[in-house]
């Protein structure tokens, strides 16, 4: 996962690794967010986490590892398919600490003018946070009841005060680690402090179970810390700031509230092209696909325009191989433009299966050597197994072929400089690009955060602030604080965005902003 403004030096996730989860969590209507908010079956294709631990077995020397907090939800289907091979280390948070690292980022994520309702849910549902605490710690919990000899469980403040990790898990699974290697951790970025708001704003019986599991857990650490309580702390808000956030909060009282998403027609209420024109700009689909492939055999079974967006809807949805069936009726209705060779490359790449995936982005490209998204496609499969120099020299030969090169080439050329190591050649390679958008500026500023330069940060918050200040780019932000009905909820994300505000604008810029944002 490459570097962030929120997390410069990245999250060490295996890119290829989280998708595969998303891609499950999707399959059953559901996302990160998950909270047994819906039934969930954690072993509904084990194949594919077979071939995933096929792919890291081809490229690792000795023993290989993946880190993603999504794990914890298909601990189930890894227990299946590693067997007696899985070691699992677990690094325990208290849930206050979670839900409030949690609240932090995506109000920061709100402020900077991002939309969307994954953001906004945690205080539209209050209980959300929580709930997704207990779901992903009891899954944690059941493994390390079950199988004890092949889990091992750390604090999060034990690590925060120096524990050698590989050297503990030397002593305990017998791996061989470098136990010389450098820490990653940074401990002066985790705080065991928490605003008291974080316990008004939780359910009382959500709270105690949580602290239950939390008890259950800490008693199975093999590495803990003396004191592994929270520091509840009360907020300190000037004078200035909480005059600001009220005069927010009334304003928001007159502010229209986001319309609710498109509700999809019944199938037969309107022609195929219309509903799957809809289908495309709604929410995850709550009908079987199957029920649309029959209206489409029924209806427009040679139309090639159809069968493209209903391609285009399953690969949204992550209904990958019924996404592949509908390409492939493309190309056998006679249409074999290049770009599906590409998404068909993107289906194979989501099945793990390499080859047919580097030879149809491959095929692409040698039917439109002018599209630099083929060559973009190629370079990141092959730098996710580790055939770096392979992807630098894709990207190197698009840039000289390609008339007029995207920036995207740039910045997955950056992308892989970095991954290997070289990020400085990244941050210089960006600087001379000869026209920046705001995408190529961010990464720019995480980079450059992330090699110690304090240009990055600066970049990055005069980028929010150009931003913020165009005429009523605040209002989207504001339609959403509206949209939250309970006003504890509301009062704390109203807050949270006035702080992050005030450290781009002065008290004075941001009730110009607001007022210009009503008028």
């Amino acid at each position: 996962m490459p570097p962030a403004i929120s997390n410069p030096d990245g999250h060490f996730e295996d890119m290829s690794l989280v998708s595969l989860h998303d891609r499950l969590l999707a399959m059953q209507n559901t996302n990160w967010q998950f909270h047994n908010e819906v039934p969930f079956n954690p072993a509904i294709r084990l194949d594919l986490f077979e071939r995933y631990i096929t792919r890291r077995e081809q490229n690792a020397v000795t023993s290989w590892s993946a880190k993603d907090p999504r794990l914890c939800l298909f601990i189930p289907a890894w227990q299946q398919v590693l067997g007696s091979q899985g070691r699992y280390l677990i690094v325990l948070r208290h849930w206050s600490a979670s839900i409030q690292s949690l609240y932090r980022r995506h109000a920061r994520i709100l402020a900077a003018g991002s939309s969307g309702t994954i953001h906004v849910d945690f205080w539209r549902n209050p209980a959300l946070a929580a709930k997704m605490w207990q779901a992903y710690n009891s899954r944690i919990l059941a493994l390390a009841e079950a199988i004890p000899e092949q889990v091992m469980i750390i604090s999060q403040q034990a690590l925060m005060a120096g524990l050698n990790v590989p050297h503990q898990v030397n002593q305990r699974f017998t791996l061989g680690l470098n136990e010389q290697t450098p820490s990653p951790i940074k401990p002066d970025l985790v705080t065991n402090r928490v605003d008291t708001t974080i316990r008004s704003l939780i359910p009382a019986e959500d709270m105690i179970t949580m602290e239950s599991q939390w008890q259950s857990l800490l008693a199975l650490a093999e590495h803990r810390s003396e004191y592994e309580k929270p520091e509840w702390q009360t907020g300190q808000t000037d004078g200035v700031t909480q005059a600001l956030v009220e005069t927010l909060l009334l304003q928001v009282k007159t502010v229209s509230i986001p319309s609710d998403p498109i509700i999809l027609p019944e199938l037969d209420e309107i022609p195929i092209t219309e509903w799957l024109s809809l289908a495309t700009q709604s929410d995850p689909l709550t009908i079987e696909p199957e029920q649309i492939l029959r209206k489409i055999e029924r209806d427009a079974p040679f139309d090639i325009t159809v069968w493209e967006t209903y391609a285009r809807l399953m690969l949204k949805n992550n209904q990958i191989l019924i996404a592949e069936r509908a390409i492939t009726r493309i190309l056998q209705l006679g249409k074999s433009a290049p770009y599906l060779f590409m998404l068909l490359g993107v289906c194979r790449e989501a099945e793990f299966d390499d080859a047919a995936a580097e030879y149809f982005y491959r095929l692409a490209g040698q039917r439109n050597p002018q599209n630099a998204v083929f060559d973009v496609k190629l370079a990141n499969l092959l730098m996710a197994l580790g055939r770096y120099q392979e992807a630098e020299h894709t990207l190197g030969s698009a840039l000289l072929r390609v008339q007029n090169p995207p920036e995207i080439l740039a910045r997955t050329l950056a992308n892989c400089f970095d991954q290997q190591g070289r990020t400085r050649a990244a941050i210089e390679y960006l600087k001379c690009w000869p026209q920046s958008s705001e995408l190529l500026k961010t990464q720019l500023g995480a980079l450059e955060i992330k090699a110690g330069d304090n240009q990055g940060a600066i970049r990055y918050q005069m980028l929010v602030r150009q931003r913020l200040s165009q005429p009523r780019a605040i209002m989207p932000i504001l339609s959403t604080l509206a949209s939250i009905p309970e006003p504890a909820s509301r009062a704390d994300l109203a807050a949270r965005l006035t702080s992050e505000w005030l450290t781009l604008f002065s008290a004075d810029e941001l009730r110009q902003l607001w007022q210009q944002s009503f008028k």
